[in-house]
């Protein structure tokens, strides 16, 4: 008789998660709603196809809060979405993402149950070399603890 051991929760999860890197994304759906701290927040899915073209949806939160970090973020999203008219206007509206491309550095990070799960760590565009991982930015203050919750938002 051939004896085997089952794959963990963890070991099967790794077949489903997206290698880290740069990928191409769309915005399925964008909603509005409030963070846990009060501020405005986005919603994002994102449909991401991985190398094989399988589907891949991850969630992602842009977040309005007074932090350099929150804010680098919407930036670099806009920018990737190649529309910077929507970071320079200050709003962004839930139909103004909907369908929108860019590109994103995808990581792999560990849940609140150490569970392996795939992240949004940055938004790419122009030059990527500079831009992958979702690397600080010099001079940036690390995100406070009492913002923290705003920051991640689960």
């Amino acid at each position: 008789m051939f004896k085997f051991d089952k794959l963990t929760a963890n070991e099967e999860q790794a077949f489903e998660l997206l290698a880290e890197g740069n990928y191409e994304f769309k915005v399925m759906e964008a909603k509005e709603s409030f963070s846990k701290s009060g501020n405005s927040m986005l919603t994002l899915s994102l449909l991401i196809l991985d190398h094989y073209g399988n589907a891949h949806v991850l969630k992602d939160w842009l977040v309005a809060a007074n932090h350099a970090m929150c804010k680098k973020k919407v930036r670099d999203f806009c920018f990737s979405i190649n529309n910077p008219d929507l970071y320079e206007a200050g709003n962004l509206l839930e139909t103004d993402l909907e369908n929108k491309t860019g590109k994103c550095y995808v990581g792999i990070e560990l849940d609140t149950k150490g569970i392996q799960r795939n992240k949004i760590m940055n938004y790419v565009y122009g030059s990527s070399e500079n831009q992958k991982q979702g690397e600080a930015v010099r001079g940036m203050p690390l995100i406070p603890e009492s913002e923290l919750e705003d920051a991640i938002p689960f």
